[in-house]
């Protein structure tokens, strides 16, 4: 027979999703394969754009995607997706495009950062139990859906609400004393990031 025409991809564009990795390299994410009309003639794979990083590979004779050498990192890649332009080529030169979404799923791998390295406050000892000092702020570049901030201290003389980071006295203080307050900024991990 002869190879006249064109592999073909599935019509329009495919989408997938993949968790953002640290590590590993080759982690599957899909299979992106053209159909040649011509039965006998072999199609070559590649991923021409959208990946200027090498975060993907493809499989050359099979059009399996996976992940590459370099991790996939949802907090670098804005927005989370991927377009790549995966082209399939037979002998005579054929050629046909596809285009993939890959969709970078968070996890939660980064530690929360206080927005100011440290706070100082000056207060009268005569302010009543429950006095609010100071609100802390912390950020997390994960999303707040997989990290969501939790604050929490051992002081007997202050408290932190954990959610909103609010700092309050729990009782009277003592005139012309200073204070140190710890406070731990914590992730939404299983075994937290601070």
């Amino acid at each position: 027979g002869v190879n006249n025409r064109p592999p073909r991809f599935p019509a329009g564009s495919s989408s997938t999703s993949v968790a953002e990795t640290t590590e590993d390299s080759g982690v599957f994410v899909i299979v992106a394969a053209a159909y040649d009309p011509d039965r006998w003639a072999s199609i070559q794979y590649s991923i021409l754009s959208g990946d200027d990083d090498n975060d993907f590979v493809i499989e050359s004779t099979s059009g399996m995607v996976a992940t590459g050498s370099s991790e996939v990192d949802r907090e670098k890649q804005t927005p989370p997706i991927y377009s790549l332009t995966v082209q399939a080529i037979d002998v005579d030169q054929f050629v046909s495009t596809h285009l993939l979404f890959v969709e970078v799923l968070d996890l939660d791998d980064t530690s929360p950062r206080f927005t100011v390295r440290g706070y100082s406050v000056t207060v009268f000892s005569t302010v009543p139990a429950g006095w609010h000092l100071l609100q802390l702020v912390a950020h997390d570049s994960d999303s707040a859906q997989t990290s969501p901030i939790t604050y929490s201290t051992t002081s007997q003389t202050f408290m932190v609400d954990g959610t909103s980071g609010l700092v309050t006295t729990v009782g009277t203080l003592m005139p012309s004393t200073q204070h140190r307050l710890n406070v731990t900024a914590t992730s939404g991990l299983p075994s937290p990031l601070t």
